[in-house]
């Protein structure tokens, strides 16, 4: 996959998640309506006490980049999630949020009609605000 040919990155933070919650996060991307080769899943494992690359097997869901980033806090995290992704929209989630199957295709479809907005906030039952 290279990076012209992604429209977004996905990028989740995450300090030592619990595994359901970050099962159930992958599994609702791997859900997702925008074919899983139009955007990467990227986890920034921010200092937790086991490596969260150790989580990920091989079965039908997304299997994300992993990165350590080990100065603790979102900010630095996340900045690190910005650094590593290589598509030009990034969509942050948190590791207890199940993304609505078609939340990724809506964001990109934002995007193309209001490149110019730094920031969007998708909520759930009302859309884009």
């Amino acid at each position: 996959m290279t990076a012209s040919s992604l429209l977004l990155s996905v990028v989740i933070c995450t300090h030592n998640p619990r595994k359901d919650f970050l099962s159930r996060t992958v599994e609702g991307l791997g859900r997702q309506t925008l074919p899983s080769s139009r955007w990467e899943l990227l986890v920034i494992d921010n200092a937790s006490t086991e490596p969260i690359g150790n989580r990920f097997a091989a079965s039908g869901q997304p299997r994300p980049r992993v990165n350590r980033q080990e100065l603790f806090g979102l900010r630095s995290t996340r900045l690190s999630g910005i650094k590593e992704s290589t598509a030009g929209l990034i969509v942050f989630v948190d590791v207890d949020n199940v993304l609505c199957p078609d939340y990724l295709q809506k964001a990109c479809a934002i995007h193309e009609r209001l490149p110019m907005l730094g920031v969007i906030h998708v909520d759930e039952e009302d859309g884009a605000t």
